[in-house]
């Protein structure tokens, strides 16, 4: 089980010297991610130095925290002080250990995080009269409008489901002469919400995982169909073109890539627990209206926000939808007529070691692709979301920390090629991840090099 963690102190002030993710675009990419991504770069022997390095700005340590986080070196893309998680905190008073969702192991990356987010609240909070700013209760980005509190305090639970199976952690070596491809994935959770923004929810909320779909279920990713087919045609093109060049034939594993906090909107589940909390919501008829109007123009067929049937209409929307849906609720103007704050159904349906992890990074979960049967159109396990499952052979993996894109995926990113835009111009960084994600030539063989390069990075 699960739970937010309430505080024994309200939040009084905190100064981190602002460092807040820009507005994300198409597929939760974000414009400022390059100047994010050299805040945690990498992590070797400094990487508690680089997560500490807010904390110890304040503490007068050192001058500017981003300057100082740029010069770390190690692993980690995304940057920044990124939300804690709270159970980790309430652990360590009770003198427990807490081990990764699915794998016995979490990742020590994402541990120093956590732990430097958890320590500079604690100080932080703890006599300053200053307020807290949005991007100190939300660094992360789970909410487009200001939480009330730090996020890590929003009352929630989550009661745990049985794992058909754990994730193991492999090393680099165990991948060689292999091909690597990529699969975009949001970061939710698998369990039960029973509890949401204080409430007891009069429907609880199934969540059946992001990553760790496979853990529940034999399969080894599900999407939907287009998304699934375009998966196992980039990986059956890039075993044949591997073929071409080296007369091997390769195994081909999917990587589960990290994506914005908010590309959980897409699923059922989300919205699903949204609708659940506007039951508790002090929502006038004029207000209701007033939210309805705006809604139609997207979705004529809207319900409307109060109306009893707005979870199963929700669930029964395509994902793009459920998305609108999402980024309209998510507004200041509606907060302040008594519409609950999604970022906190965000934040307690995210699995909780990724809460920090890194954006756009591999690593943290793969499997090997069964390319002999296709896709499974009618899974016997079905998830609310998605409509095809994939088929693996064996189980899920992982290399236990999270790797940015731009190094997992070596050749790709340094081909100056595939760097540039249709207008001839060099892209930005998250122009070149959006770039990637679309692109069938996304692979990456696993050659020595590549093995050194990980196991390096990796500690082995």
């Amino acid at each position: 089980m699960e739970r937010g963690l309430l505080g024994d102190f309200q939040p009084q002030g905190v100064d981190y010297g602002n460092i807040l993710m820009d507005e994300p675009v198409q597929y939760g990419l974000d414009d400022g991610f390059g100047a994010l991504a050299e805040v945690m770069q990498m992590y070797a022997d400094n990487a508690m130095r680089g997560v500490s390095a807010p904390y110890r700005a304040y503490t007068g340590e050192l001058g500017d925290p981003m300057e100082e986080a740029m010069n770390v070196a190690g692993l980690v893309t995304g940057g920044g002080l990124l939300t804690g998680a709270p159970e980790r905190m309430a652990a360590a008073e009770a003198g427990q250990s807490m081990l990764g969702m699915g794998g016995g192991q979490y990742s020590k990356i994402i541990k120093g995080i956590d732990d430097a987010r958890a320590a500079d609240l604690r100080y932080r909070l703890s006599g300053s009269n200053k307020p807290l700013t949005k991007a100190e209760k939300d660094p992360r980005g789970f909410g487009r409008i200001s939480f009330d509190q730090p996020v890590e305090y929003t009352d929630f639970e989550v009661l745990d489901v049985p794992l058909a199976s754990q994730r193991k952690i492999i090393k680099p070596e165990d991948l060689n002469r292999s091909i690597m491809i990529h699969g975009s994935g949001d970061l939710s959770g698998t369990g039960k919400l029973t509890r949401l923004s204080g409430n007891t929810l009069e429907n609880p909320v199934d969540m059946m995982g992001g990553r760790n779909y496979g853990l529940l279920t034999p399969y080894g990713w599900g999407s939907g169909q287009g998304v699934t087919t375009k998966l196992r045609n980039k990986a059956l093109a890039a075993q044949e073109q591997v073929a071409k060049e080296t007369g091997e034939v390769l195994p081909v594993y999917l990587n589960y890539t990290t994506m914005n906090p908010k590309a959980i909107d897409f699923q059922e589940m989300q919205t699903s627990a949204v609708a659940e909390s506007i039951k508790f919501a002090p929502i006038s008829k004029k207000d209701a209206q007033k939210f309805d109007e705006q809604m139609k123009k997207k979705d004529p067929e809207f319900v409307g926000v109060l109306s009893p049937d707005l979870r199963q209409y929700l669930a029964g929307l395509s994902g793009e939808k459920r998305v609108q849906f999402m980024k309209l609720i998510d507004k200041d103007e509606f907060r302040k007529l008594g519409f609950p704050n999604v970022g906190e159904a965000r934040y307690a349906m995210t699995e909780p070691e990724l809460r920090n992890a890194p954006l756009f990074s591999s690593g943290l979960g793969l499997y090997k692709m069964d390319l002999s049967r296709p896709n499974i159109s009618d899974p016997d396990m079905v998830h609310p979301s998605f409509d095809t499952a994939m088929p693996r052979e064996g189980g899920l993996l992982g290399l236990g920390e999270p790797i940015r894109n731009e190094v997992f995926f070596r050749d790709w990113f340094n081909n100056p090629k595939n760097l540039i835009s249709e207008k001839g111009s060099p892209m930005t960084e998250s122009q070149a991840i959006y770039s990637f994600d679309k692109k069938p030539n996304a692979y990456q063989v696993v050659d020595q090099e590549w093995v050194d390069t990980m196991s390096g990075l990796l500690g082995y």
